[in-house]
């Protein structure tokens, strides 16, 4: 299996910009590209009740 050039996106206005060079070098390279979108969400444990300082310990 051939490994894929993978592509981080960030929704931001650079995006079109970060795929071109990468789409440029898989086709050269007859390689896929996987594109990886980024989201900031907030995060939320199972313990977030009582700490906000990430996961509880088990």
């Amino acid at each position: 299996m051939t490994q894929p050039i993978v592509v981080g996106l960030d929704g931001s206005a650079g995006d079109e910009d970060a795929i071109r060079q990468p789409a440029f070098e898989a086709r050269a390279r007859r390689r896929p590209v996987r594109l990886v979108h980024a989201l900031e969400t907030p995060y939320r444990s199972a313990s977030s009740r009582t700490s906000r300082t990430g996961p509880c310990s088990p």
